[in-house]
């Protein structure tokens, strides 16, 4: 995406060709450093229009589905973490602050909401666990991004992976156990692209 300029590339198996297609999304914008994954044969990805909304978007680069998150009625700002598919169901992971601003110090959230979207047509969405900081982390508040991302969710089994930027740790977090674990320590710089943490995570999550 370039300034207001959206389209999508994509590969073909059988041309072995790149093809490039403008998408018309009106005044939808992606949002800033959205979470995406591919679920059920489409992309997923966090857009906004002065509200936010997890859409679905097809090969060519179409809306197919508008799917209103599960964000609670509050005083807070929902802010996305992580998009992705465990289990055969959409999960969303988000934690609230009191100001929209990424780069505010105060009103720092204490906890991750994930949410899992238990009927894909009337978009019932049921809170499956909330989790504190202090648990993951040790420390009661923390900021997206700063402190921590969430990289990962196990595809079969009730598990989230993060990174703790502060000492470069690999976690895993048992939705079922409720237990927290120390994986590994990355050799890279704080704040990394995800992606070489998600090649990290190929080797994990297959177990």
């Amino acid at each position: 995406m370039e300034g207001h300029d959206r389209s999508v590339h994509t590969y073909s198996s059988k041309t072995g060709a790149w093809s490039h297609k403008k998408c018309d999304w009106g005044y939808y914008r992606i949002a800033p450093k959205s979470p995406n994954a591919y679920v059920n044969v489409m992309l997923h990805l966090i857009l906004y229009d002065g509200n936010i909304r997890l859409v679905s978007v097809d090969v060519e680069g179409k809306i197919q589905k508008i799917i209103l998150p599960p964000f609670q009625a509050g005083k807070f700002w929902p802010l996305s973490d992580y998009v992705g598919q465990s289990q055969g169901r959409s999960h969303y992971i988000y934690h609230e602050e009191e100001t929209f601003d990424l780069r505010c110090e105060q009103g720092r959230s204490d906890e991750l909401l994930i949410w899992v979207l238990e009927d894909y047509d009337t978009q019932q969405w049921v809170l499956k666990d909330t989790v504190s900081f202090l648990r993951l982390f040790g420390k009661r508040c923390c900021q997206i991004f700063k402190d921590y991302d969430v990289v990962a969710i196990h595809p079969d089994h009730n598990l989230v992976y993060l990174v703790h930027h502060c000492n470069s740790k690999l976690i895993s977090y048992d939705m079922d156990s409720k237990e927290v674990s120390h994986l590994c320590t990355l050799d890279m710089a704080i704040g990394a692209a995800h992606h070489s943490v998600c090649s990290l995570l190929l080797g994990v999550v297959s177990t």
